[in-house]
């Protein structure tokens, strides 16, 4: 199987579930670049409008729709990943459960339907019991309660002197 330069793939072809089209994105942490697909909507701060999927990782989505196209298409093998998209691929649409991956008319399984779900975005937060139960002690420390108390005594003298 053969691998083509990374890049947005799917330009043109990836869509929100209410037809929005989704545009390339690039973030950047540290030195590390990450890429997404975001909807346009989204992207022209129209937020209401977009799809239930308006953000999605480029790599993964990238992923999952060239094996979907590779196993749907053997006689292909010698494709490189941007051939078989241009060859094959006609629109993609992501919805909350799944991938509709559409062919293009000359092929006769069309759509492909993909049973997926996007990560989370976000790290999972728990809320933890006051009494310190389950030996969760997550305290302020004492670096910050120091600075609290010192804010608080000057805002009352600042206040005394105001008043």
């Amino acid at each position: 199987m053969k691998r083509a330069a990374s890049g947005a793939l799917l330009i043109g072809r990836i869509f929100d579930d209410r037809d929005n089209r989704m545009t390339p994105s690039t973030a950047k942490k540290g030195n590390i670049r990450y890429r997404y697909y975001v909807s346009s909507v989204l992207a022209q701060g129209r937020k209401s409008e977009a799809g239930s999927i308006a953000r999605v990782s480029a790599s993964e989505i990238e992923a999952v729709i060239l094996e979907a196209l590779r196993a749907s298409s053997p006689e292909d093998p010698d494709f490189d990943d941007r051939a078989l998209i241009k060859a094959r691929l006609e629109r993609v649409v992501l919805r909350p459960g799944s991938i509709l991956v559409h062919r293009r008319s000359s092929d006769p399984e069309s759509p492909i339907e993909i049973a997926w779900s996007p990560p989370p975005l976000g790290a999972r937060r728990e809320i933890l019991p006051a009494n310190g139960s389950d030996n969760h002690d997550r305290g302020i420390k004492a670096e910050a309660r120091a600075v609290l108390l010192r804010s608080i005594a000057f805002g009352r003298l600042w206040l005394d002197e105001v008043l």
